[in-house]
């Protein structure tokens, strides 16, 4: 069942998401042409290419700005409209559990928001016509390999990836929290994010002041500075530890979520 909310999600969500990045490459085929082709000025001496130059920019600007606002109202909107808003009724009534609806939307917003910095970083290279693009990856995949071998190319996308679901998660769980309340439900998710935000940073900077007074983690320092022990099993245990925290949190807020709506349910 899972796949088949993948699929409406993925159908309902591409609609809204392929005709922005076909116009942002459109905006950026055109500003890569003007860049690069001499226009004649006019008698009256206004440069075309210029003026051409300028409104492209501008359109391009836009869209870039429109792509990543898009894509965090969608997520929002999927979320609040979809669950717990009139579609929630329908939703719910659907033999598919909730931790099943809630995940369904997650991967979603990864996805599309993996795909619009995907597709922006592309645009941005195609407009600045930046030479050695290919040997650039070259370099990056190579350093990539040097300092954290071959196991860098599963841990550092996995690192990501929790980062942006437990951000993700975070706008979930306050929406959650704020469908609690009886009024002001919009008002309340925003005061409820806040304090979500809040809590996460407290929690993450007693965690860091907390590392100074485990010893263990001064023998784990230790450890990373001893030039006997490979660089490439030294940097995986930082990002794997540094997984741990984002880790939690994904799972924290998962249930919290899944909690709220299962248990908690209050539709509009």
């Amino acid at each position: 069942m899972l796949a088949k909310l993948l699929k409406y999600e993925f159908k309902a969500t591409a609609r809204l998401f392929i005709p922005l990045y076909i116009a942002l490459i459109v905006f950026t085929l055109i500003n890569r042409v003007v860049n690069t082709v001499e226009i004649v000025q006019k008698s009256i001496g206004i440069n075309i290419k210029t003026l051409l130059s300028t409104i492209s920019m501008v359109g391009y600007v836009v869209l870039i700005i429109g792509i990543s606002a898009m894509t965090l109202v969608i997520m929002i909107q999927r979320f609040y409209k979809n669950l717990l808003g009139d579609e929630g009724y329908l939703m719910f009534t659907l033999p598919v559990k909730t931790w099943q609806n809630i995940l369904s939307k997650l991967i979603l917003a990864v996805f599309w928001t993996i795909s619009s910095g995907l597709v922006t970083i592309i645009s941005i290279i195609i407009i600045s016509g930046v030479e050695g693009v290919s040997e650039g990856l070259i370099e990056i995949s190579n350093y990539i390999n040097y300092t954290f071998g071959i196991a860098g190319f599963i841990s550092l996308p996995l690192f990501f990836i929790l980062g942006i679901s437990s951000n993700i998660l975070m706008f979930y769980s306050a929406i959650a929290l704020g469908h609690q309340f009886s009024r002001h439900k919009l008002i309340a998710s925003l005061g409820m994010y806040c304090v979500v935000y809040l809590i996460n940073s407290l929690i993450l900077a007693a965690l860091i002041l907390m590392l100074r007074y485990i010893p263990i983690c001064h023998e784990f320092f230790e450890y990373l500075f001893d030039y006997s022990t490979s660089m490439h099993w030294k940097t995986n245990i930082i990002v794997l530890k540094a997984s741990i925290y984002p880790i939690i949190l994904v799972a924290g807020q998962f249930v919290l979520i899944n909690f709220l709506l299962k248990k908690k349910l209050n539709l509009e």
